[in-house]
């Protein structure tokens, strides 16, 4: 019989991610096929990213929009708060796919984060509590205690809505020092690439995604769609 295939609420989680990096303090996103009403437990971004300064708006087209997109189907308008918490903690064990997210989007933004329930993680493509650690430490303070991922207890706790950085100084990096960009590996890891791309949204000059063809797995067309929305992608053979 006929039926419906919502939207992934995982995917939409790295476009709440772009949203909340963006320096445009009006900047909006609108994805088509996600529901308030969502059986996705990832569908919880929604929720969570209220607090990294993102608000979701659930919607419904009129129809008078005749274009592909406009088939009387839901969708979702995200749109950039000034509202940024001094201090995110999270448990992810019924949502472990968002944990890349919100682990990346805390350091990029400078918001001290305490991520636990990550034990699955270890199991995935790959121990992504490792990796995440690895390539963290190239831009910000962050360490693992266990299945923990989260900034150090002395961590500075800043001030509400003052912890955002307005750019990343990439030269802090040695591995890249003086080329004005980070170069991030994804470790066969689908969910890698895409979490640590929107980090050029605070670069003041660009990053480097290796083996960026993994995406594949779960949204082969993300490099495009990022395209189509203005970041500009060198593809090197």
């Amino acid at each position: 019989r006929p039926y419906h295939i919502e939207s992934d609420w995982s995917a939409a989680s790295y476009w709440y991610e772009m949203v909340a990096l963006s320096r445009d303090p009006g900047a909006e996103v609108e994805l088509v096929g996600l529901h308030r009403d969502s059986i996705q437990g990832d569908s919880k971004v929604s929720q969570l990213f209220n607090d990294l300064g993102v608000a979701t708006e659930f919607c419904k087209s009129d129809g008078s929009d005749k274009s592909e997109q406009s088939d009387e189907s839901e969708f979702i308008r995200l749109r950039k708060t000034d509202n940024i918490t001094s201090y995110f903690c999270q448990d992810f064990t019924h949502q472990p796919d968002l944990a890349q997210t919100f682990a990346v989007t805390c350091a990029t933004l400078g918001v001290p984060f305490r991520l636990v329930g990550l034990q699955s993680l270890r199991i995935k493509e790959t121990d992504r509590i490792a990796a995440l650690e690895q390539e963290l430490k190239k831009f910000a303070d962050v360490e693992v205690v266990g299945d923990e991922l989260r900034t150090p207890s002395n961590f500075p706790l800043l001030g509400e809505n003052k912890n955002a950085v307005s750019t990343i100084n990439s030269s802090s990096y040695k591995g890249e020092a003086g080329k004005g960009s980070l170069t991030f590996d994804t470790y066969d890891d689908h969910r890698m690439a895409m979490a640590l791309a929107p980090v050029c949204l605070r670069m003041d000059g660009q990053i480097q995604i290796n083996n960026p063809q993994v995406v594949s797995k779960s949204y082969p067309a993300y490099w495009d769609d990022l395209t189509k929305v203005g970041f500009k992608i060198c593809r090197e053979q």
